[in-house]
């Protein structure tokens, strides 16, 4: 069976090709998007791009450019039976998702149909959910709509990065991937419409998105901070009419064992009550 694989970089693409590069399957070619002034991609062993992977390990690089033509030949060469993508940001065109026998398919990180779009990640954790997950489907004119193909859900645990949470979720897929490719390879597969009832769609975050409630949970609030956290990012919140830019997270009480009667502020650091509890958080100084 003849693989070809489309991605980027970071876990969510590195990972699952690494899983499929040790397996018995047989990686025909990797295809990444060109750099806007490259000509030879950047490679590097401790690097985490695919194009590093592929040098490293006598796996052919595609490099595909916006000419559909140019690209559909590229990849046409290695005859594949099936087209895997893996966080890769434009739409892949219908003349290329035919040219695998038996299709074209995506793994997104989340539990589709919710939470479409390129950065799942982070309105999931804006949300505040608990339950995140990993989706294979079948890639289709619209972004994120294809057959289901499996899906499997994961907790993430309080106070767990995004880099984190990105690593969980690519060894998710990995597994999930090995357990399908015989299956899809053999035909003996399943595929389920999406439900468009329960569907939602987030587009890039902007900066203003990362502002936070005292109306959220505790826990919520902790989370995203905690996920999202880094220098020059700052979660802007209102408290008793007073905007703080908060910058880290120190604990939070989901059911506090007792009441706080006002906020308490000790050198930059604010403890303030939420919608079910209270939480304790570094601020930026004025």
């Amino acid at each position: 069976m003849n693989i070809v694989y489309i991605g980027s970089s970071g876990p969510l693409s590195t990972i699952p090709l690494q899983t499929l590069i040790n397996s018995k399957f047989n990686i025909s070619a990797v295809a990444i998007d060109s750099n806007k002034n490259d000509t030879i991609p950047n490679i590097n062993k401790n690097s985490d791009s695919l194009a590093s992977l592929a040098f490293y390990n006598n796996v052919p690089l595609i490099k595909l450019t916006k000419k559909v033509a140019s690209n559909v030949a590229a990849i046409k060469k290695y005859q594949p039976d099936i087209i895997l993508v893996s966080c890769y940001a434009r739409k892949i065109p219908n003349e290329i998702t035919q040219l695998a026998k038996t299709g074209c398919f995506n793994v997104h990180p989340s539990l589709l149909p919710k939470y479409r779009g390129p950065t799942p990640l982070f309105w999931q954790f804006k949300k505040g959910e608990e339950n995140f997950g990993i989706t294979l489907h079948r890639v289709t004119e619209k972004f994120d709509q294809g057959n289901i193909i499996a899906q499997q859900t994961i907790k993430m645990p309080d106070g767990i990065s995004k880099a984190e949470a990105s690593i969980l979720l690519a060894k998710l897929a990995s597994k999930i991937i090995l357990k399908m490719l015989p299956l899809l390879q053999n035909g003996n597969f399943k595929e389920v419409m999406q439900d468009e009832t329960i569907a939602s769609y987030q587009s890039y975050f902007q900066k203003e998105d990362y502002a936070v409630s005292i109306n959220w949970t505790a826990k919520r609030l902790y989370n995203f901070i905690a996920a999202h956290k880094r220098t020059m990012v700052t979660f802007p919140c209102e408290i008793d009419g007073k905007v703080y830019e908060l910058i880290d997270v120190v604990s939070y009480q989901a059911n506090a064992y007792k009441e706080l009667n006002k906020d308490c502020i000790t050198d930059n650091v604010i403890s303030f009550k939420c919608a079910d509890g209270y939480i304790q958080c570094v601020f930026k100084n004025a």
